[in-house]
């Protein structure tokens, strides 16, 4: 509970302190490089494949598992409640699907665990198709009013307490209790399990799913520990070690300027910074790769210096509390190549054979992963015997070029024959017309003729500038045959010029406080950047320029809703490197107050920021609900949070406000701001009857249909015959098939038996007129009659009972009445329910009706 008010008038405030989650046995987050890996316990296996994909939030490691493709799983529990497998236990999966899932063969269903690998005497959890959770020899949560939908994430936390609990939790919220299982039976874990699996092994059930995180604990959490660890994404143990690392773990590019930074451990006072090129001097905390010590617990970033280029590093940092030490997790990076290969080259030769023409020679057909060559005589370039043999390759812009990379002429008869190039003149050309000899070009060495052949020549070309290059061949290496060949060529090139601009080009809704940034040139001194919103100012130098040191530059003054364009002049020693012309598109407007920030935790409530009556006493407001979530998560503008605020004027001092204070004051007209908008949805009341007589009712559900209702009912007690009458003045359009009216019911249970008159929405030509349904027999299908012509709010409805006959009709003006198809016979016994009825089609959208001049 939030907080409550006392009968005496007395306001009590007061937090109840959210439960404590017990550490979990072991937890997986599926972070690159090694998505197997374990944050805590043993690794899992992956069978087949899986693919990395976005997390809940930005930087959160997934994966996507979809067919033939599952985990292992060493869950790391011992056998206990009194069995020989674990048969108490909890599970957590962060999970989301595609929504094309419930479409995908075989039968649109996704798994998410069984409980033994082989088999046997398990339970198989799965997704089925109408989104719904659970095991098909217990059941659904679509009995229990709750199904998943596809693109969102989820909290699943199952519960299970063999013979006593089996329960689903979704976001903290009960959605589902099962039948229970026996010690060892069915609902047990073995010592591994099968992960995104179910059947045998067979992945039958195999719609692609995305996964963020696992969990498992030795024993069945309560319904408060449950609650505590929130949604999808939060953080729900204590993490004793330093996380989330700047470079990200296995990160490839990265600056050789880098810093590196991290996020504390829960206990640390201090830290040690290990960082080597060296893994086995990190992992071992050698004294060499010690390079800080002692840092205090706020310094969270360390300069580590120029990296070298290319090189994979190696780094931990131990949490240190007094003489406890928390060993970090060992994370690497790659730094930036020193040059790049070049992607935009075409070949043209002298002479070819038929399917080994010269482009063969630049399209890494014949490389795998390791950049191993094939010995596919399709994959490569092979001349004539018609000479003098030459190939020539023309890149797509000039470029100051590195080295070139040969892989040699690999036939498998290349040990015999000998096709591969041996003696080669090396020559190149700005603009194709004027030749240079390149010097110091080392004869091109012999393919293996294997599969395992990797490039073993290397040329320098010493930054030479160059948008052709030509190899003419005097030699190969056989000495007997003609002809002459090449497997693979590769290109590169030295950056001088600025690259990799962020924002991206064409980048739109870009923050107005946002700096520019971009990959610096090799070499570079300086850098100068032109911004502009004019494309030929900017592109010319007509703008002004600023001059920068650092490869970032943050502008001032950007406006909403404007494109920009800009470039970077890299500045070297010799020569300045004109950029190319970029451009972004700023954001149409700035959040003041989104309210996603807010979470349960003490301290960052909502209504701990937005301060409401109910704290003051100074008005009638109350901000957020008065047990977690405390914020409305359904009605939403954009995100996953909005801000409920209640209001209570009839008191004094007549009027509710919240107010939300400002660290430093707030300039609302700056960028070019000329409006301020909040986005708001009121809620109508549940149920109001006015002065005026007329009622105001509010309500949400699925349907009323089908064999179970979900609506609101504002209702009294019939008994005998009777009738009701009333007008609908109004009914807001949540569906085409939103509904209200009057109804006469056996009771409040979902399957029910009952009578219905109602109107829908949409008016006279776009709605779906009304309707007379009725329930004949309990938990059976609904039938129907509907209006001979469409007809919609203000309009007069009625249900008359005479003994088991019940009939509905439906009038303009209350005077002249129309039946709504034959009276029917619904048995009910008792007294009955008599009342109004109102269903939004939507259990995520409310609807509301204006009612009047009731008669019962």
């Amino acid at each position: 509970m939030k907080r409550l008010i006392g009968s005496f008038l007395v306001v009590v405030l007061f937090s109840q302190a959210r439960a404590a989650v017990p550490e979990p046995t072991s937890v997986w987050e599926f972070n690159p490089p090694d998505t197997t890996a374990a944050t805590v316990g043993a690794p899992l296996e992956l069978v087949g494949t899986d693919k990395e994909v976005a997390g809940v939030v930005a930087g959160d490691g997934a994966v996507q598992i979809g067919e033939g493709s599952y985990f292992i799983c060493t869950h790391g529990i011992a056998p206990n409640g009194g069995g020989t497998k674990v048969n108490e236990w909890t599970l957590l999966i962060d999970f989301s699907y595609p929504a094309s899932s419930r479409s995908d063969p075989p039968n649109g269903y996704n798994d998410l665990f069984q409980t033994n690998p082989t088999n046997v005497d398990d339970a198989d959890w799965t997704i089925n198709s109408s989104g719904a959770v659970g095991i098909g020899a217990v059941g659904y949560s679509s009995t229990k009013s709750f199904t998943t939908k596809g693109d969102t994430w989820y909290r699943m936390v199952l519960v299970v307490d063999n013979g006593t609990r089996h329960d689903i939790y979704f976001d903290g919220v009960e959605i589902f209790k099962g039948n229970q299982q026996g010690i060892d039976g069915r609902f047990s874990l073995a010592s591994t399990i099968l992960l995104f699996c179910a059947g045998n092994n067979q992945d039958r059930d195999d719609a692609p799913i995305n996964v963020s995180t696992v969990a498992f604990w030795d024993k069945p959490l309560t319904a408060d520990e449950i609650l505590a660890m929130g949604r999808a994404g939060d953080s729900f143990f204590v993490r004793k070690g330093a996380s989330s690392p700047i470079p990200g773990n296995g990160q490839k590019d990265v600056l050789a300027t880098a810093d590196v930074s991290w996020t504390p451990g829960a206990y640390a006072a201090t830290h040690n910074v290990y960082f080597s090129g060296s893994r086995d001097e990190v992992e071992a905390a050698a004294p060499a790769a010690l390079v800080a010590e002692g840092l205090d617990l706020d310094v969270t970033t360390l300069d580590v210096g120029q990296l070298d280029f290319g090189r994979t590093y190696f780094w931990r940092v131990d949490e240190v509390n007094g003489a406890t030490v928390f060993p970090g997790e060992v994370w690497r990076f790659t730094t930036e190549p020193y040059a790049y290969p070049i992607t935009g080259v075409t070949a043209t030769a002298s002479t070819w054979q038929a399917g080994m023409e010269p482009q063969n020679a630049v399209s890494g057909l014949g490389l795998d992963g390791l950049d191993q060559h094939s010995t596919d005589i399709k994959t490569m370039w092979t001349t004539t015997d018609v000479g003098p043999h030459w190939i020539q390759f023309e890149f797509d812009a000039l470029y100051k070029l590195h080295e070139m990379w040969v892989w040699n002429s690999n036939q498998v008869i290349e040990g015999f024959v000998g096709f591969g190039a041996k003696d080669v003149a090396v020559e190149y050309s700005a603009d194709g017309q004027t030749w240079t000899p390149l010097t110091g070009v080392p004869q091109f060495a012999r393919a293996t003729g294997l599969a395992t052949y990797t490039a073993n020549t290397t040329v320098a070309f010493d930054g030479v500038w160059a948008k052709y290059v030509r190899l003419t061949i005097s030699s190969n290496w056989g000495g007997m045959a003609p002809q002459v060949g090449l497997a693979e060529v590769r290109f590169f090139y030295v950056p001088v010029k600025a690259f990799e601009p962020g924002p991206g080009a064409d980048a739109k809704g870009v923050s107005v406080e946002a700096p520019l940034v971009w990959r610096s040139g090799r070499d570079v001194v300086s850098h100068k950047v032109y911004l502009g919103t004019d494309a030929d100012a900017v592109a010319g130098g007509a703008v002004a320029a600023q001059t920068v040191t650092e490869p970032t530059l943050a502008p001032d003054g950007l406006k909403f809703a404007t494109t920009y364009f800009w470039k970077v002049d890299e500045v070297g020693a010799a020569d300045t490197y004109a950029g190319d012309l970029w451009n972004f598109t700023t954001q149409d407007f700035a959040s003041i107050d989104d309210m996603e920030g807010y979470t349960d935790s003490e301290g960052s409530r909502i209504y701990e920021s937005w301060i409401d009556g109910l704290t003051t006493g100074a008005s009638g407001s109350t901000v957020g609900y008065m047990a977690a979530p405390f914020a409305e998560r359904t009605i939403v503008h954009g995100g996953s949070q909005s801000m409920p605020l209640a209001y209570n004027n009839t008191t004094a001092p007549y009027y509710s406000e919240a107010e939300l204070a400002f660290d430093s004051p707030q300039n609302w007209t700056a960028h070019g701001a000329a409006a301020v908008a909040l986005y708001y949805q009121g809620v109508t009341p549940a149920f109001r009857e006015l002065p005026s007589g007329h009622i105001l009712m509010n309500g949400l559900g699925a349907d009323i249909w089908g064999t179970g209702d979900q609506f609101r009912y504002a209702h009294k007690t019939l008994t005998g015959n009777g009738a009701i009458i009333a007008r609908v003045n109004s009914v807001h359009n949540s569906n085409v098939w939103a509904k209200a009216g009057v109804m006469i019911r056996q009771n409040t249970n979902a399957g029910a038996v009952h009578a219905f008159m109602c109107i829908t929405p949409g008016g006279a030509s776009a709605g779906n007129g009304a309707s007379f349904q009725r329930r004949p027999v309990v938990d059976a299908a609904s039938v129907n009659d509907n209006s001979a012509s469409l007809v919609a709010a203000p309009y007069w409805v009625k249900i008359e009972r005479t003994g088991d006959n019940f009939s509905g009709s439906i009038s303009p003006d209350g005077v002249a009445w129309t039946q709504i198809g034959a009276p029917v016979s619904i048995p009910m016994t008792g007294p009955v329910l008599i009342g109004l009825a109102l269903c939004s089609h939507d259990a995520t959208a409310m609807t509301g009706a204006d009612f009047s001049d009731v008669t019962t």
